[in-house]
């Protein structure tokens, strides 16, 4: 439901966006088209390139393309003859115009592919600090003061889970380790889990479910000692999975 949600308001938000970019567009032509100009051509496709590149910094690729096509057509309506209309007459007329249609889609996909790299640098730093964070909390445990219900309930507090379990095939059914207290889930997740054969068939839920939820194996060295299951939109698989080899190393010392 929260990954609904999100993605709804995401759209909402570009939504608006797209508005009030286009809105600032016409803003633009408005005090500078017409007959009290106070700007010449030059300028008015650096104020329009401005918004576009605005409009890719806030908002998404689909957001700043957009802007960029209503900014075109403001350009060749306005300021390129014969005024009015979206006829162009003259050769160096195209140029300019289908020149600044580029130079704006290319800042667009510019802009916006240096947002999306410095998100996912964000999310790889945060991400490196709480493997660290649970690293030295896995490290000050004594043997007999780690289990594996403990582990998962840091799990879900460092990462901030709304879901995470610890299960380990044990006298022929897997034993369940919650960390966080009983859900409707947590209850799917452990039938799940109960169908699954051990010791290899657990890669059949490597796939999200309809439940929304991942799982990693655990590993002793190159035995597969556990499966951890999360509930997580964010977290990427290549970060779960080291996840699961900091905890098969800390416990492979027990």
């Amino acid at each position: 439901m929260k990954k609904i949600l999100d993605a709804h308001r995401r759209v909402v938000e570009n939504a608006l966006l797209l508005v009030l970019f286009s809105a600032v567009l016409l803003v633009l032509t408005g005090l500078t088209a017409g007959g009290n100009t106070v700007a010449n051509t030059e300028t008015v496709a650096f104020s329009f390139l401005l918004v576009v590149l605005f409009s890719a910094f806030f908002g998404n690729l689909f957001v700043s393309v957009v802007v960029s096509l209503v900014a075109t057509l403001c350009f060749d309506y306005f300021y390129l003859p014969p005024f009015g209309t979206l006829n162009v007459n003259s050769f160096p007329d195209w140029i300019s115009l289908f020149s600044f249609l580029i130079v704006a889609v290319l800042i667009s996909h510019l802009t916006a592919s240096a947002t999306r790299t410095k998100t996912a640098n964000n999310r790889l730093e945060a991400t490196m600090n709480q493997l660290n964070t649970l690293g030295h909390w896995l490290i000050s445990k004594k043997n007999d003061e780690l289990s594996l219900t403990l582990i998962a309930q840091e799990i879900t507090r460092v990462f901030s889970f709304p879901y995470c379990s610890i299960h380990v095939y044990s006298l022929g059914k897997w034993d369940h380790h919650l960390g966080a207290a009983a859900t409707e889930l947590s209850d799917q997740v452990e039938l799940a889990i109960q169908q699954v054969d051990q010791p290899l068939g657990w890669t059949d839920l490597l796939v999200e479910t309809d439940l929304g939820v991942r799982y990693v194996s655990i590993q002793k060295g190159t035995e597969t000692f556990a499966v951890m299951a999360v509930k997580d939109s964010v977290t990427t698989t290549e970060s779960l999975k080291a996840l699961a080899y900091l905890i098969g190393i800390r416990l492979s010392t027990t």
